[in-house]
């Protein structure tokens, strides 16, 4: 079981134990970090208004510092996972709505979910080969990098936008299956942190970076999907061997980053 730290006062020689306060200092931190969030997400275009997203980039990353540097000392308060949750998922929020500006990878993802879930097969056939001529739209394959070669991405990666497509083969679709993830990768992150006996405000590192946020929630780069199991191999490790190795081969599949870890789990 988790151990939170008690507070000691002595009263007429003897000590009374309290609980830790409520830690209204990272709430105020996170409310201010949802609020840049916020302002982030009703700027029409990230890459016509540079200057006001760098600006408001920068206090994002005042607000994770701080909360970063402060947030040891509410690492065990009971309030401590709710709040870092709340304000993880409450920032991706405000960015879901977000059009992808700053790159037009989602629009891949788009394409490529579509053409597995249509029996096309993205290894053999690229998004200007003839075959694939019924699937082209005026809004998504106009959007599409390279559109000479063939797909890059794993098996993996492409089952999951295959899934999206058979529902909603949209930007806005593949958007929420990336948060979807990220928000568990937050979640674990929180699990992990206190299990090992830092508190849930360690998730924060992640779960607060305005570069998450951004690339995520914003520009929507899938990582979170193959990240979320490369941290549950991690968890796994030492007492799930097979699981945690399970765990990493999913996540290869969805992305070649995860192998980065093999060498410390391989033992």
């Amino acid at each position: 079981m988790e151990r939170r730290p008690k507070l000691e006062v002595v009263r007429g020689g003897a000590a009374t134990r309290h609980e830790p306060g409520p830690p209204l200092e990272l709430m105020a931190l996170g409310t201010g970090l949802t609020l840049t969030a916020v302002l982030l997400g009703r700027l029409a275009s990230w890459r016509a208004e540079l200057g006001t997203f760098q600006a408001l980039y920068v206090v994002a990353f005042a607000f994770y510092a701080l909360a970063v540097w402060r947030g040891w000392h509410a690492a065990h308060s009971p309030l401590a996972a709710p709040i870092v949750m709340v304000v993880a998922l409450a920032a991706r929020l405000a960015l879901l709505p977000v059009a992808p500006t700053l790159s037009d990878d989602v629009f891949r993802y788009v394409w490529e979910g579509r053409v597995v879930a249509a029996g096309e097969n993205p290894y053999r056939s690229s998004p200007m080969s003839p075959r694939l001529e019924a699937l082209r739209d005026a809004r998504i394959f106009p959007r599409i990098n390279h559109p000479e070669l063939t797909t890059i991405y794993p098996p993996g990666a492409l089952a999951g936008f295959a899934l999206v497509a058979r529902l909603s083969p949209t930007v806005w679709a593949m958007k929420a299956w990336i948060l979807l993830h990220d928000l568990a990768l937050v979640a674990l992150l929180i699990a992990w942190g206190r299990s090992r006996g830092a508190g849930a405000t360690a998730a924060i590192a992640y779960a607060w970076s305005p570069l998450a946020l951004t690339e995520y929630a914003g520009s929507a780069h899938h990582d979170p999907t193959a990240l979320v199991w490369l941290v549950a191999a991690l968890m796994l490790a030492e007492r799930r061997p097979v699981a945690s190795a399970a765990a990493l081969a999913v996540g290869t599949l969805v992305k070649l980053a995860p192998l980065a870890a093999l060498p410390f789990l391989w033992r």
